[in-house]
């Protein structure tokens, strides 16, 4: 695929952006590798299994500072992958209702700690200069590594998965920073965008929220239920505004699909390696038409400024946005502010628009939708862990540990795990939406819509709750 513009002559294919790195990385899945381990297993009558088993249990942690500083080693990189993914599966947890693992390694060995296949830098220090930067990316979510032939679109063209995109500065080609430009001009940044978010159709749906949280004698189910409440409220409304759709003017079946689609977790399991299961593929073919025939993208045009990416492309990617982080996301949040500091809440000046804000960005910083987000040594590095010095191979696995340095006592001070919305430098310092002091390369694009749908909720359900 070539474009008319010559500055944009050869368009990255099937491999997406990659990371300027070319040392083997330990903890990369490689089925190969997985083979190996089957293999092994089989011979060793289950003992390496139950090895891998015990060393997650006893001393996971020690054993990844060990093997994260020898990429070579064949041992470590067939038994490594299986320890990281059993690891992966709740690591990056909030706080509620069960202490996450993280916070125990936190506990153990301070800001820094090997977790997951990756070295965790956790002062804020040091993610807020990360978060900042440019940043080399593989294929993985957070602590969790991805399979790449699930990702929106490698599987029929080229990855434009941005989780997996390098920024500019750090070995991408810029395809992130195109791709960015694209869902702005079309969708977050657009004029329809904006009139969207406020208009009667938008207003009838917090309305309707808000009924079903006054009448609903079981607040639970406000939370929990699918079919009323809090998460059907934030699927309908967050397509509304990104794509203009409706679910009274949808194909029934369609709306169908879709619903299902973003309905409890067991669906992020089809991109998290080695799983690929439930098979979302159909769905995704499904709703990416609904998407593509949505009002925002109706008008799609291809621009070698974007790097001609299709309509397909744009849609399937959004799929995963939506998916990841923008239902999941906006409602795992909303929960967390409605449900987490009702005594704080009830108390709030509900129309003081910074109040709602730094009380929001305080329920971030405790308990963040997003925990953990990831990216690649581009050089040999050394960090402190323990009170000793440890260096580690370029190519390594970084995970940046916006939980971790949202709780740093160097920063916020001998409280900062206490919730208090009017502490200093709250602004500035949330990483909920992974930027800090308003400034990142990979920021949430829906930043501005989630702060506005919860400040909503917090002005309009805390005015039902004082009986208003």
């Amino acid at each position: 695929m070539t474009s008319a513009n010559p500055q944009f002559s050869e368009l990255p294919s099937v491999e997406p952006d990659k990371p300027s790195n070319t040392a083997k990385t330990v903890g990369v899945p490689d089925n190969g590798l997985t083979s190996c381990f089957v293999v092994l297993s089989i011979l060793t009558v289950g003992i390496l299994p139950l090895i891998v088993l015990l060393i997650w249990i006893c001393c996971s942690q020690s054993f990844q500072l060990w093997a994260l500083q020898r990429p070579e080693n064949v041992i470590v990189r067939i038994m490594y992958p299986m320890l990281l993914t059993l690891e992966s599966l709740g690591f990056g947890g909030g706080e509620q209702p069960i202490i996450p693992t993280w916070k125990k390694a936190y506990k153990q060995w301070g800001t820094n700690f090997c977790a997951t296949g990756q070295v965790y830098l956790g002062s804020m220090a040091d993610v807020s200069t990360i978060v900042a930067g440019p940043q080399a990316r593989a294929y993985r979510l957070g602590e969790h590594p991805l399979l790449a032939d699930k990702l929106p679109d490698i599987a029929t063209s080229r990855c434009v998965f941005l989780l997996a995109l390098s920024n500019k500065g750090a070995g991408g080609l810029g395809m992130h920073e195109a791709i960015r430009d694209c869902l702005d001009a079309y969708l977050f940044k657009s004029e329809a965008f904006e009139k969207r978010k406020t208009d009667e159709y938008a207003e009838g749906l917090f309305v309707g929220v808000t009924e079903e949280y006054k009448t609903l004698q079981d607040k639970s189910k406000f939370f929990s239920d699918q079919t009323t409440g809090l998460k059907r409220f934030i699927t309908k409304y967050v397509h509304y505004v990104i794509f203009g759709l409706k679910s009274e003017t949808m194909d029934p079946a369609d709306w169908e699909v879709l619903t299902k689609f973003f309905q409890g977790e067991l669906s992020l399991m089809y991109y998290l390696w080695p799983f690929g299961i439930p098979d979302s593929s159909k769905e995704i073919d499904i709703i990416a038409k609904v998407y593509g025939d949505g009002e925002a993208l109706k008008d799609f045009r291809e621009s070698a400024a974007h790097w001609n990416l299709t309509k397909r492309e744009v849609t399937t990617l959004m799929c995963s946005i939506m998916r990841i982080a923008g239902v999941q996301g906006t409602t795992v949040q909303s929960t967390v502010i409605l449900t987490m500091w009702n005594e704080i809440w009830d108390k709030l000046d509900l129309e003081n628009e910074l109040d709602l804000e730094l009380f929001i960005r305080e329920c971030g910083r405790l308990a963040g939708a997003v925990t953990v987000s990831n990216h690649v040594a581009t050089a040999e590095f050394t960090c402190r862990i323990a009170g000793s010095e440890y260096t580690f191979p370029k190519g390594t696995n970084i995970a940046i540990p916006l939980m971790v340095a949202q709780i740093d006592p160097d920063y916020w001070g001998p409280d900062a795990e206490q919730f208090n919305y009017k502490r200093e430098k709250l602004l500035e310092g949330s990483l909920m939406f992974n930027s800090f002091n308003g400034q990142g390369m990979r920021w949430c694009p829906g930043t501005a819509l989630a702060m506005y749908t919860m400040k909503q909720l917090l002005k309009r359900l805390g005015k039902t709750r004082r009986g208003a």
